[in-house]
């Protein structure tokens, strides 16, 4: 059997529910090894409160769990709201967080497994700049940097993740780390699950709680969107994209929302593996699958 890919997760779960299904899948996953969860961005405690619930449902009280940055490095909106915490409030979870940790735990484990970890992000860069900032052989030590985290088509659209701190993401992509595979908003656009899926198939405890935090969208039209979602599964499972290599740029200044704008330059050994297409059905197969594995997961 092949071994699990050994993954940290750094997210910033509280607001959307992408990042609560990313954690949920990647806690299911046979295929990962979950070493740690980081938080970034806001109310990092409250962010750690609702990922230490999801992980208490799942059974893995054990996994470790450290707040990290709340603020920007320099310019930025930030993102201090964590509505999806005030769901949550009730169940049982820590409230000592230990302060400012997940950077120095960041760089611990994977100094302590050279070549194993996998860096999957699914917010604001800010706890890997600082990281990469920290020590400058963590680029090459990991094996690989999964983000979720701008927008690499033709229309400059801005994305949140890269605007909420654009000179954290300027200087994560400046650093070119191996193996960075880069995940923009344009490629997600097809990966999303109806109301009516999530209802239907979301039964387990860990789920029941994702339902609980995104209570709002149970009651809208809107589908679920899987943008930071489709950053867990694609760090397990590469083939269900095609990619490209080139180099990814990131305006850090500019008028009119211009700062955490992300361009990409298509270079045949450039050192940014952008996904350009995905196949949206199988990630909703994938994911499914492996939260929700009954014969007939797939109906609608």
């Amino acid at each position: 059997m092949t071994q699990p890919i050994r993954i940290l997760l750094d997210t910033d779960i509280g607001n959307d529910p992408d990042d609560a299904i990313a954690l949920a899948y990647l806690l299911a996953s046979e295929r990962a090894e979950l070493v740690g969860i980081t938080t970034v961005s806001g109310d990092v405690d409250r962010r750690a409160a609702c990922a230490q619930v999801i992980c208490r449902a799942a059974g893995r009280e054990d996994l470790p769990i450290h707040p990290g940055t709340s603020n920007v490095l320099f310019t930025g909106p930030g993102q201090p709201m964590v509505p999806h915490y005030d769901a949550i409030a009730n169940h049982p979870h820590r409230m000592d967080w230990p302060q400012h940790s997940a950077v120095e735990f960041m760089r611990q484990t994977i100094r302590e497994n050279p070549g194993e970890i996998t860096l999957v992000c699914t917010g604001p860069l800010t706890n890997v700049a600082l990281l990469l900032a920290m020590d400058h052989e963590i680029p090459q030590m990991l094996a690989g940097l999964v983000t979720m985290n701008g927008c690499f088509d033709a229309t400059s659209r801005q994305e949140l993740n890269a605007m909420v701190d654009p000179f954290a993401t300027a200087m994560v992509y400046r650093a070119q780390v191996r193996n960075h595979l880069c995940i923009g908003m344009e490629a997600t656009h097809d990966c999303r699950l109806t109301v009516q899926q999530v209802r239907q198939h979301f039964l387990s405890p860990a789920l029941k709680l994702v339902c609980t935090m995104a209570d709002g969208w149970l009651h809208s039209p809107t589908d679920f969107r899987l943008n930071d979602t489709v950053a867990a599964v694609m760090a397990i499972n590469p083939g269900l994209g095609d990619c490209e290599h080139g180099l990814v740029e990131t305006a850090v200044t500019g008028d009119n929302g211009q700062a955490g704008r992300t361009h990409f330059t298509p270079l045949r050994n450039g050192p940014h593996r952008v996904v350009r297409s995905l196949d949206a059905a199988a990630v909703e197969r994938e994911l499914l699958g492996t939260l929700c594995p009954q014969p007939d997961r797939l109906a609608v």
